[in-house]
């Protein structure tokens, strides 16, 4: 991701300030040694013989803070990665968006087998937001059709942590901009299946599984992840036109 590369060049740069810094205090020793070895040593002198160390170790602050720095973003980046392994599933986020006042029983029924439950927005009424409160931990933003006292609570921005990956929820991605550091980026509004990487991360539209729009599928999604990678499922609840 574009932040995570910034991140790497700062620490990079730090590096790389901390060994010229070093070497630069090697060869000013070298030097100072050199003029003792010439003239002999005098109080000058001696306070000068400071300066290279006190230098030196400067130089090696900066290395040991970019290896912190470095070490950091490692464990960031040891995060799971989008693939199709077979292994254990750790958790199961069931992901939808635009229900517009109907929570169909299939849907209840994927979001029962799920340890969280992201909705995009536009729920449209205050029972489907009880309703889906009921079925595990909710994670929810206000869409452009939440209105109401039961809505003002709601969020139209949200950020995340689940399993160390950092996800960014909102509606309408039109109204976001730039992600900054999200892993994966939730949105619907659309009510069009969407799921690809966009500069390092995902963005993920699961469709609306509400009330049909038009001829458009009936979709969500679920996202399982494991310790080394995820996926995500797409459910089509009904098929387009049908």
């Amino acid at each position: 991701m574009k932040a995570e590369r910034k991140k790497d060049r700062y620490w990079t740069i730090i590096k790389g300030t901390g060994v010229v810094v070093c070497i630069a205090a090697l060869v000013l020793l070298l030097y100072l040694i050199r003029i003792i070895l010439r003239h002999g040593m005098d109080v000058t002198l001696l306070a000068f013989l400071f300066v290279p160390f006190l230098t030196f170790a400067v130089g090696c602050f900066f290395i040991s803070l970019a290896g912190i720095g470095e070490g950091s973003a490692k464990r960031d980046q040891e995060l799971p990665e989008m693939g199709e392994a077979d292994e254990k599933v750790i958790k199961r986020i069931g992901i939808l968006s635009d229900t517009h006042g109907l929570l169909r029983p299939q849907v209840r029924e994927i979001l029962q087998s799920c340890d969280y439950i992201i909705h995009a927005g536009d729920l449209d009424t205050g029972e489907v937001l009880g309703e889906l409160r009921k079925l595990g931990a909710l994670y929810v933003v206000r869409g452009n059709n939440d209105k109401g006292l039961w809505a003002e609570s709601l969020e139209d921005v949200l950020r995340i942590k689940i399993c160390g990956m950092r996800f960014l929820i909102v509606h309408d991605r039109k109204l976001l901009g730039e992600p900054g550091e999200a892993d994966i980026v939730i949105f619907g509004h659309s009510h069009k299946y969407y799921c690809e990487q966009e500069d390092g991360t995902l963005w993920l539209n699961p469709g609306s599984c509400g009330r049909r729009r038009f001829r458009l599928p009936v979709t969500m999604a679920v996202m399982e992840i494991g310790e080394k990678s995820f996926r995500v499922k797409q459910h089509i609840l009904e098929e387009p036109g049908a």
